[in-house]
């Protein structure tokens, strides 16, 4: 996209008046590869406050960020038990594979499963959704699929009773 003439003309206008009055400016852009980084160190000096209070403000939080990470992967063991009890007492085509860890310490999200069905011993293992999985499903199968929501909804709740009663 191309610029209007006369917006062109009016930059090029205000341009020749900095030169004018700043005739040293013409020798910083003789080298202009040196200007260019003048530019951005004095841009970056500019932004210097900034960034110390930043590294300030996550100094004096780290201690809480290290505490939250700490009990979040106690959660996400708590989530893998879950998933490792339904594995071994259920024979059903698929497992259960928890596929959102980083966001389940973070407190992002609540856990995200992944279905690999398998339908056949020697078979590699696809990875389903939960809606076609249900359609490939026997219903004793998606009794046992239920079964396992049933368990996620149970520990889900308690891990949120447990996480406001600590905050």
């Amino acid at each position: 996209m191309t610029k209007p003439i006369a917006r062109v003309n009016s930059e090029l206008r205000a341009f020749k008046k900095v030169i004018e009055n700043n005739n040293l400016l013409l020798i910083e852009l003789k080298k202009y590869d040196n200007f260019k980084e003048k530019v951005w160190v004095s841009f970056f000096s500019e932004l210097k406050n900034e960034a110390k209070e930043l590294a300030e403000f996550y100094n004096t939080k780290k201690k809480d960020l290290t505490n939250i990470i700490k009990a979040a992967k106690k959660e996400f063991e708590n989530w893998k038990i879950i998933i490792n009890k339904f594995n071994s007492r259920f024979y059903v085509p698929f497992k259960v594979i928890l596929t959102n860890q980083e966001d389940i310490i973070l407190k992002e999200e609540t856990a995200n499963i992944e279905f690999q069905y398998q339908d056949q011993e020697n078979e590699k293992p696809v990875i389903q959704n939960k809606e076609t999985l249900l359609t490939i499903l026997s219903k004793g199968e998606q009794r046992a699929f239920f079964i396992l929501q049933l368990l996620f909804d149970i520990e889900s709740r308690k891990n949120d009773c447990n996480y406001s009663d600590n905050f």
